[in-house]
């Protein structure tokens, strides 16, 4: 039994002289190989989340930078007017004034009499091409003929707010017009401060001004002290 223990401390012994000039080397390698899967690596795949987290922040600054350029070359009276165009156009809620005075203003221009009418403020929505834009449909009683009623339509589709004739009907007593007037509750919106800002187009300044054009004409001095209207929920 102790020759077998000498025998194999001496083969042991044998093998590190022999090989004692490279347990070192590959010590050290092995440890080098360790430290570099340990550290080395993984600061390296650091450094390049950094490197790109700058170039994203880079690119978010130079938006800021486009958009505070275009803010200052905003004039706030301009864009104040044209909120205030768009938002007559496209209420942001169940405007019943601007409703009544689209209706009387086409009313007095076109000279028809309207008889009395009701209407719902209860949440409806257009088809989905048309983007579920709410919407409050009403009837509307008119004492005139076909040609009088053409008149009125053509009249309530240029004003504001912007209105949808969905039908009419020709009676012996007179024309009933389904409309629709259209309102948009303005949403709640997590702003993106990084997001490119672009000017108004030349397509949007026309349309804008044609909303204004629509405003001025349909807008009128006073409604009537005891309008012929008699809306069923308010």
């Amino acid at each position: 039994m102790n020759e077998k223990v000498n025998l194999d401390l001496l083969s042991i012994k044998f093998i590190f002289d022999k090989n004692k000039y490279y347990i070192l080397p590959v010590v050290i390698v092995l440890i080098s190989v360790f430290l570099l899967f340990k550290f080395v690596i993984p600061q390296y795949d650091s450094l390049i989340a950094i490197r790109e987290q700058a170039k994203t922040e880079k690119l978010k600054l130079n938006t800021l930078k486009e958009n505070l350029k275009l803010l200052t070359k905003v004039n706030e009276e301009d864009l104040n007017s044209r909120f205030d165009i768009l938002t007559s156009a496209l209420p942001l809620d169940k405007n019943v004034v601007l409703l009544l005075n689209a209706i009387y203003s086409s009313a007095q221009k076109t000279g028809v009499e309207i008889g009395p009418f009701s209407f719902s403020l209860e949440d409806t929505t257009r088809g989905q091409d048309e983007g579920n834009i709410p919407v409050i449909k009403l009837s509307l009683p008119i004492n005139s003929d076909a040609v009088a009623a053409n008149d009125f339509i053509k009249t309530m589709m240029e004003t504001v707010p912007l209105s949808q004739v969905d039908s009419f009907h020709v009676k012996e007593e007179g024309t009933l017009i389904d409309l629709g007037f259209y309102y948009l509750p303005q949403e709640v919106l997590d702003y993106d401060l990084t997001l490119q800002l672009t000017p108004v187009s030349k397509e949007g300044l026309l349309l804008i001004d044609q909303m204004n054009k629509f405003k001025e004409e349909s807008a009128i001095l006073q409604l009537p002290t005891a309008p012929v209207a008699s809306p069923s929920a308010y």
